[in-house]
């Protein structure tokens, strides 16, 4: 090759590089004025370029696609024999980098479209992919991962309809996510880049096989509940392959990056899949889920991989929610393991990180298995107390909601306890900086439990006087978890009282713009909201809008309309 034809190459893949990287961030009107020259010249590449510039120009035309979405169809029918020419071509010769490349944009195409845009063009894909043993590869071959991907795409696009392919998917990603590093034993220390470079390349194969694991499930669930294809059975027998991988895969990371990564396809498995595992695999969940969680909490505030680690906790916090709500009925003999782990993270020379998350889990086991929980551990509920008042507002937070949740489901066993935990929510919201920005979070959460013992734990408390302190704490607005919580607790309260307990409640509501708005032919997505934020669930909306028609048909209903006039200058012009 000349000097000239080398330099024309380079400014060729100089141009296609540049082309992937602009149209990533672009929208199909930022793109239309040059659509039909863009994609031509890239289709030319495709048919006369070098390997390298097929490579950026297969990367552009994948980037263009999801960029433009419905006007990249109009091109659909003209891409496609290039790409299956190109794909033909590399396979034909063993050119894995292409050929992975090849099948990365075309599938990367159908994820845009969906199945019903690319009709049979999957065969030969298909074909490709089943011929071919990925996890016989090479760790290092393109093919490897890409081969995971696609199988993963592919279900995804398919939908119930990737059925017949299950067989030949499913060993390949499961051998593939049980992946160990190589012994590095007999590797010189002079050589370290080595198992570095094995380690991460195992980790992308894992990776790209644990991804894909989602919309297998996700595949298998349409095709019972859509389609009738498969009994149950093979389904739960799907599952309980596929979060037992998904566990020992997070064994094997030490990166919180990847980690958190996986922890996204378990979270999506565990809500896919129903209780599918044995008492064994109940306990190794627990124990992996809880070391992972160590290994995140570990990581120093400042270090960057902090955010990852954060990341992390939250995602572990989650897949134990979802775990617990699952196997409720097995887990009452892992307590001990389960709350252990947390007690000893909440006490005082622990980091804030620690203790926000040991309350954290606290709370959901205590919504899960209430007062049976609380049996376990009902001396924790006074280090909760003590919790609602830290110097930390993240931890007093935490701790307010915690003691919400323990007086929603913690019946008998928080009865006794009444009594403190109401002078611990009133330390918080009556202190001087309760309404300081740094801690306003933790007062509308300490204002909600309040409304939960007051609901709850009525005839245990002076209810009148919890009621005077907790309405005049009214509205709360700014943590929108809790103001959600607190507004279905309000309706709650509403239908059990009577007509002129109503008329209390209505003189809280005008101030954050929740009830009068209502009353009026307003849009009804305006009820219940502040600062384009919902302040409430569909349901509670519509929970109030029942009871402020049916409190307008009352007698007192008048009465209380003219003393809103006057008391706030309201003026009632178009009723309902």
């Amino acid at each position: 090759m000349s000097h000239i034809d080398t330099f024309v190459l380079s400014f060729q893949v100089q141009a296609a590089m540049a082309t992937y990287h602009f149209v990533e961030y672009c929208t199909s009107n930022m793109l239309e004025p040059q659509f039909d020259e863009i994609i031509s010249k890239l289709l030319r590449c495709l048919q006369k370029g070098k390997q390298l510039l097929k490579l950026w120009a297969l990367s552009a035309l994948a980037a263009i696609a999801k960029s433009s979405q419905d006007r990249f169809l109009e091109y659909y029918r003209t891409v496609m024999p290039y790409l299956k020419v190109v794909m033909t071509k590399a396979e034909g010769e063993s050119n894995s980098k292409l050929l992975s490349a090849t099948v990365s944009c075309i599938t990367a195409i159908w994820t845009v479209f969906g199945k019903d845009k690319f009709g049979d063009d999957t065969q030969q894909v298909v074909q490709l992919l089943v011929s071919t043993p990925i996890s016989n590869l090479e760790i290092h071959d393109p093919m490897r991962i890409e081969g995971l991907r696609a199988w993963g795409r592919l279900c995804k696009c398919l939908g119930h309809k990737f059925q017949p392919y299950m067989e030949v998917a499913i060993p390949c990603l499961l051998q593939s996510a049980r992946l160990t590093l190589p012994d590095d034993a007999n590797v010189e220390e002079s050589d370290m880049k080595v198992p570095l470079l094995n380690f991460y390349e195992h980790a992308e194969v894992r990776i790209a096989a644990v991804l894909a694991m989602p919309e297998i499930l996700k595949s298998s669930k349409a095709a019972i509940f859509e389609k009738r294809l498969l009994k149950k059975s093979p389904f739960e027998k799907l599952c309980s392959d596929i979060i037992p991988a998904l566990v020992e895969a997070l064994v094997k990371e030490e990166v919180i990056k990847i980690s958190a990564v996986m922890l996204d396809s378990l979270e999506d498995c565990l809500e896919l899949s129903g209780p599918v595992l044995n008492i064994d695999q109940i306990k190794r969940f627990l124990s992996v889920i809880m070391d992972v969680l160590d290994t995140s909490i570990s990581i120093p505030k400042g270090d960057e991989a902090s955010e990852q680690g954060e990341k992390v906790s939250k995602k572990v916090c989650a897949c134990l929610k979802i775990f617990m709500k699952t196997y409720k009925g097995s887990l009452l003999q892992f307590f001990d393991q389960l709350l252990s782990r947390m007690e000893h993270m909440w006490v005082k020379d622990k980091t804030v990180k620690e203790r926000k998350i040991a309350l954290k889990i606290f709370a959901d086991v205590v919504e899960e298995f209430r007062e049976e929980a609380l049996k376990f551990c009902e001396s924790e509920l006074l280090l909760l107390f003590k919790a609602c008042n830290d110097d930390e507002p993240e931890v007093q937070e935490v701790a307010a909601h915690g003691i919400g949740v323990a007086a929603a489901f913690g019946g008998s066993i928080f009865k006794p306890l009444v009594g403190e935990a109401v002078s611990a929510l009133n330390a918080n919201i009556s202190d001087s900086m309760a309404l300081h920005r740094d801690y306003i979070m933790a007062h509308d959460a300490a204002v909600t439990a309040l409304e939960q013992i007051y609901l709850f734990h009525k005839d245990r408390i002076n209810a009148s006087e919890v009621f005077s302190t907790w309405l005049s704490h009214l509205p709360i607005k700014n943590n929108l978890l809790e103001v959600k919580i607190a507004h279905d607790l309000l309706c709650s309260i509403v239908e059990m009282q009577r007509t002129n307990f109503f008329a209390k409640i209505l003189l809280v509501f005008p101030k954050s713009s929740l009830l009068l708005q209502s009353l009026w032919p307003l849009e009804r997505h305006q009820i219940l909201w502040a600062d384009d934020e919902t302040l409430a669930t569909e349901e509670t909306v519509n929970r109030v809008i029942k009871q402020l028609r049916d409190f307008k048909s009352s007698s007192l209903f008048l009465v209380i309309m003219e003393s809103l006039e006057i008391e706030q200058g309201f003026v009632m012009d178009t009723p309902v």
